[in-house]
């Protein structure tokens, strides 16, 4: 008994803690960018230009409030643009509890219940807003990331070692073997590493790339059962920046061919400054600076 009051509390605390910034009050707070052609547009126009793609991927700090605000100004005007016709899919969740997640769409299980049996993340406040949209309209989630325990397992032992793993196992998982695709996306990791080459690196690099091949493989497996749906992904953005990571696994190994636009967020004290948003120009087809100056949500 003593047990479950700490966790009602903790749960209460959880959720009470987050800001609950929308992006109308947080409007002087960040700039976007259309990346093709400078052109600075709002929210709406936003979600105009990114409703004519089939998979969006919006890559956040995870801790950045306006990202978060953002995040479900763009999921409502999706919602609207595709007729419901969609699925929002988050890294924030592993496929393995994708059951839990639609006993708690469905209102079989209590909130309490969902974040401890799904295994919410520390800060499931900034995402818990999504989570009742979803609910309310009763659009498709996808659960897309790696369960933890093989998520370690690559880390540890590198990829070959998905191969020992059950039938069962397996079907929270994308087709092995894992392609790690190398070239840029490589580069990119071992700098962020700043140029760690160990074998312990690799390894820690392979499990990176079954984060991003799983999340790909859960969006391209719905929309080959739903042909006619959108996605809506989101997911921190060094896993989809440059049109690497999720991007090139989804386009190159899962389904090429596929209409993809990218959001990339990024928090910066200079976030007015042109010069700052040209050096984040790359990242993807639609750049967000954020303030960094305010607080961030854990």
């Amino acid at each position: 008994m003593k047990k479950q009051f700490f966790l009602a509390i903790s749960i209460w605390i959880l959720i009470s803690i987050h800001k609950g910034y929308g992006a109308d009050t947080l409007a002087t707070h960040y700039r976007i960018v259309e990346v093709a052609s400078g052109e600075e547009i709002s929210v709406d126009t936003l979600a105009d230009r990114l409703a004519k793609a089939s998979v969006v991927f919006f890559g956040e700090e995870h801790d950045d409030p306006v990202a978060h605000a953002l995040e479900l100004a763009v999921l409502k005007r999706l919602y609207l643009h595709w007729h419901g016709a969609m699925a929002l899919s988050m890294e924030m969740f592993q496929t393995d509890i994708q059951p839990i997640v639609d006993e708690y769409i469905d209102d079989v299980i209590s909130e309490r219940n969902f974040i401890k049996e799904a295994r919410a993340w520390k800060n499931y406040g900034d995402y818990r807003s999504l989570l009742h949209f979803v609910k309310e309209h009763r659009i498709d989630f996808l659960a897309a990331n790696t369960p933890d325990r093989y998520s370690n397992l690559a880390n540890r032992k590198g990829l070959p070692a998905l191969d020992s793993l059950s039938a069962w196992a397996k079907s929270f998982l994308p087709p092995l073997p894992i392609d790690t695709l190398g070239g840029a996306y490589h580069e990119k990791f071992f700098k962020q590493m700043e140029g760690a080459h160990f074998i312990g690196m690799q390894y820690v690099y392979q499990a990176h790339c079954l984060w991003d091949a799983n999340m790909a493989w859960v969006i391209a497996r719905y929309l080959k059962n739903h042909p006619q749906r959108k996605v809506l992904h989101i997911n921190g953005r060094f896993h989809s920046d440059d049109h690497l990571g999720i991007i090139q696994q989804l386009q190159i190994r899962y389904r090429p061919g596929t209409k993809v636009l990218s959001i990339s967020s990024v928090a910066s004290p200079a976030f007015r400054s042109n010069e700052e948003m040209r050096a984040y120009a790359r990242n993807a087809d639609f750049l967000i600076l954020t303030d960094a100056g305010l607080e961030r949500t854990h």
